[in-house]
Parts: structure tokens; C-alpha cells; sequence
């Protein structure tokens, strides 16, 4: 989905997400701090070409929730985020609005359906009154929001913790050492049908040993009185966020969540009761000494569900880039995923991307833009290709995907990515030599 992504989708066929944000280093940010009234944006843009120009060449294992992505993306996917300041008041604090617009096509998309066409999507709409010193700093917020308090794995694009949505809120109030956020929101997204109430509550910045910090989530999703036989659930999180010197980070993550609350992040299906159930354990690591940076992953999560159609998911993974040069950097992921349903085989893919990558702003792990060549090659069980025949026909796992009857295959490509955050529209000008 957006820019510094969200994983919104089930665990068989969520739609492909975009790029996430690096994680802040920083447990407690400062206020926002103004000095212009110049519009600012926030871009993001992938775009590139893949041998066979289709989408089903992705590789994903059923099951798991989401897909290790370097030499993976099959779409042409951008998004320009808007703010504008509104005024600036008396006591420091800024009064802005947020607006902002993306599009997603796949790979095999030959031309534009006025009719029927979803592009372009409203991605943001809100007002801000942020910098407030009666809340230490904090904000008061309204609207359309993405990627709020967020928390995505880059390599894999999964979002493990999200607060995004429409509804109102108050974010980053100092309480003493450490700070709060709620936010009330009735949608996760315009697409959702029913409206659902659901409390996030994020407490940050319990420092627990040098450098390392505690941060405790907790998501109340409310009974949808217009939907028979929907239920309450919840979910919690307790998160270690440990800073290292030379710009390296550890994340540990627990989770549990109840009902509609398994979904572990945004609203999950408000038809599950109690007696539905989702365990979640994850730690990554991310590094840059020197020319060499990365990312590395391992995640396990188990559903177990009334029905019987549970599961346990294990992924493991990394990525790791080396700078040749200074605009010049190899990559090379490697990811493993296995999901063993309740009631059938196990299924297991490992999936490896090598790519060759220029990158003008250095060569640096988390530097953009980069144009990469790459080359993708994927292997899978006879449980993972059965289980994509019977859930994603046409799927590149499957016996009538593009690789046909093989439990293997390879992808090569040229991608382009680029990400910026907020920067006035005159500074990027001129940057740009206008």
C-alpha cells in the first residue's frame, strides 16, 4: 500500500504494499519545529521492467503475510504526499493541513480505464495542530492518516503495527519521561465497508537500560452494532527498541491479539470471537559500518482460529548491501518462508535477489534513489505449489503460474526506487537547479 508502508491484507492474497520508512533511531522525538510557510511533500515512486512484464512471476508463499521484495515488485507504484501550514500561532504551535494522491498499476496494465479505473487514490486528507505546548509538545490530528506510528520491516514490507486510518487523535503528549499516543478511528481505509471503532494506545520511551528503550501498544476494536454476529477483540504489543552506535538498531517484538484483534495491527474480521487467537514474535536487526549495511529478520506467528483453518508462519531473511564506490552498490536477499496449516502439509519457498545497484546519493544501505539490475530465483515444495493452485490459480507458485509444473524459477529486471520525506517545494527546486 503506501510509501512507508502497511500490510493490511489476509494471509493467502493481501495486495502488494510499497516501501517502508527506516524506523526513527530516536526513542522521543523533539516537537516539530517550523521555519517557513512553504508547501512541503513527501514522494515515493518504484517503477521498472521484469522479464515476461506480468505480475505473477512474484514470488509468495501462501500463507505468510507477506514476501521478501528486491527483484520481487511487480508494479509502477508512486505517491506524492502534500502540507501546507495554515497558521502559526502565538504560543509556537502550527496549525497545517495534509493532502496527498497515489496510483498502483501492475506490470501487465496496457492502458487507462476512465470507467473503471481506481487510480488516483486519495491517500491522505487531514488537519494538523501540532507543536502544542498545553501537550508538551504534542499534536492534535483529524482526518485521513497513513503511515501513523507505523512499524514496517523493509526488507519484507511487513507492517507489523499500525495506527493509520480516518479518525481523530492526539499524538506524542509528553508525560514525563515518556510520551503518548490515542487515536479513535472508524475506518482503517475508504475501501472498508463497515465502520468499526477502533482505540490505539502507544506509551514510548521507557528507557530500561543504556540506549534501549521499552514501548507498550494496546488496539480496542469495538463490536460493529450493524453487523449480526460480529464480536469485540483487542490486541497488545510490547516492543524493545535497542540503539547501537554507527547507526545499527535492534527491534524485539511480542504480540497477542483476540477476536478481530488478531489481526495484530489494523482491524482484523469482526466476526471472530474470543476463541480466536494470534501469537506474535519478531526481532530484527539493521546495520551500516562502513560501505556495508543491511537488514536482518526473524519472525513466527501463530494463528489458531474456531473453525480449525489455523496456522504457524516462520520467516527468516536479510538483506545486505555492499558500496563498491561511492554511487555504486551490490545487494544481495535471501528469505525463507514456511506455514504449516492445522490441518494439512507444511509449506516452505526460499526466494534469492542479487542486483548490481547505482545510486547517485550514496551507497549507503537506506540511500535513494537506486536503479537496480537484478535477477530473482525462487524454490518451493509440492505443499506450497498445491496450496497455490487451490488458492491463487495463475500464481507464479502455481502449477498454471508462469513457471508452469516447476517447483522453481528465475526473474530478471531493472527497478527504480526513490523516496524523500517532507522537503519545501522551493528547497527541491532549487535543488533541482530551477
Amino acid at each position: 500500500m503506501g510509501l512507508y508502508p502497511q500490510a493490511y491484507a489476509s494471509a493467502v492474497g493481501e495486495s502488494v504494499p510499497a516501501a517502508p520508512q527506516p524506523d526513527k533511531k530516536e526513542a522521543l522525538p523533539e516537537p516539530a519545529q517550523v521555519e517557513h510557510w512553504d508547501t512541503e511533500f513527501k514522494t515515493y515512486f518504484r517503477g521498472g521492467m521484469a522479464e515476461g512484464m506480468s505480475p505473477n512471476r512474484q514470488l509468495k508463499l501462501p500463507g505468510a503475510k507477506s514476501k521478501y521484495r528486491l527483484g520481487n515488485e511487480f508494479d509502477q507504484y508512486g505517491e506524492l504526499l502534500l502540507r501546507q501550514d495554515l497558521a502559526h500561532l502565538s504560543d509556537g504551535s502550527i496549525v497545517s493541513m495534509g493532502t496527498g494522491a497515489k496510483v498502483d498499476y501492475p506490470y501487465d496494465t496496457t492502458h487507462y480505464d476512465r470507467k473503471n479505473d481506481e487510480n488516483p487514490q486519495l491517500a491522505e486528507a487531514y488537519l494538523l495542530w501540532r507543536n502544542i505546548p498545553w501537550l508538551g509538545g504534542g499534536t492534535l490530528t483529524a482526518g485521513q492518516r497513513l503511515y501513523l506510528k507505523d512499524s514496517t520491516i523493509h526488507i519484507n514490507n511487513f507492517t507489523y503495527e499500525d495506527f493509520s486510518g480516518i479518525g481523530v487523535g492526539v499524538e506524542d503528549v509528553k508525560i514525563g519521561p515518556v510520551k503518548a499516543t490515542w487515536i479513535l478511528s472508524r475506518k482503517d481505509d475508504p475501501d472498508q465497508e463497515d465502520y468499526i471503532t477502533r482505540n490505539n494506545l502507544l506509551i514510548e520511551g521507557f528507557e530500561v537500560n543504556p540506549d534501549g528503550f521499552l514501548e507498550f501498544g494496546f488496539t480496542q476494536i469495538s463490536k460493529d452494532k450493524d453487523v449480526p454476529g460480529s464480536n469485540s477483540g483487542w490486541s497488545s504489543m510490547l516492543r524493545h527498541r535497542q540503539i547501537f552506535p554507527d547507526d545499527a538498531q535492534n527491534l524485539f517484538v511480542i504480540q497477542y491479539g483476540e477476536g478481530p484483534g488478531t489481526n495484530l495491527g489494523l482491524t482484523g474480521n469482526p466476526l471472530l470471537n474470543r476463541d480466536n487467537k494470534s501469537w506474535r514474535l519478531l526481532d530484527s536487526y539493521e546495520w551500516q559500518n562502513g560501505r556495508f549495511g543491511g537488514q536482518v529478520l526473524g519472525l513466527w506467528q501463530r494463528d489458531r482460529f474456531s473453525e480449525g483453518n489455523g496456522q504457524d508462519w516462520w520467516s527468516i531473511g536479510g538483506r545486505a548491501t555492499y558500496g563498491i564506490t561511492d554511487y555504486l552498490k551490490l545487494a544481495l536477499e535471501v528469505g525463507h518462508d514456511q506455514v504449516k496449516p492445522t490441518d494439512g502439509d507444511s509449506r516452505s519457498m526460499t526466494k534469492l535477489t542479487i542486483a548490481p545497484i547505482l545510486s547517485p546519493a550514496g551507497s549507503g544501505f537506506w540511500q535513494r534513489p537506486e536503479i537496480r539490475l537484478f535477477y530473482t530465483y525462487g524454490f518451493w515444495n509440492e505443499a506450497a505449489q498445491q496450496a497455490a493452485g487451490r488458492l491463487n490459480p495463475g500464481a507464479a507458485l502455481s502449477d498454471t503460474g508462469a513457471f508452469g509444473t516447476s517447483r522453481h524459477g528465475g526473474t530478471f529486471g531493472i527497478q527504480v526506487e526513490y523516496w524523500n520525506d517532507y522537503t519545501p517545494v522551493k528547497t527541491a527546486l532549487k535543488n533541482m537547479g530551477w
